[in-house]
């Protein structure tokens, strides 16, 4: 868990992993959600939900396709730690992790 004691502590190393060193499952998402960023970040400016329904639907399916068992990793993440951002994503991880 590289020394995180907290919730936060997790939430700001998947962060770094998904945003800061390897953005391109986070852009991928992005991209097929429809949702602006700039090399996988996010303005902070933007407030959730970050997209729709079907949004989420096309950037769970782009990641997944492209990602494979990374892309489902990523998936849960942004469901535990960004649920009111991406609207549908528990119904999605269910047919994921079926």
């Amino acid at each position: 868990r590289m020394k995180a004691e907290t919730a936060n502590d997790e939430l700001d190393l998947l962060h770094v992993l998904y945003v800061d060193l390897e953005p391109g499952i986070q852009t991928t998402f992005l991209e097929a959600a429809g949702v602006e960023h700039e090399n996988g970040k996010i303005a902070e400016a933007l407030e959730p939900p970050y997209s729709d329904e079907e949004g989420v639907k096309r950037g769970a399916s782009a990641v997944q396709e492209k990602h494979g068992a990374d892309g489902a990793h990523y998936l849960r993440t942004i469901a535990k730690y960004s649920h009111e951002g991406w609207p549908g994503i528990d119904a999605i991880l269910e047919s994921v992790d079926g």
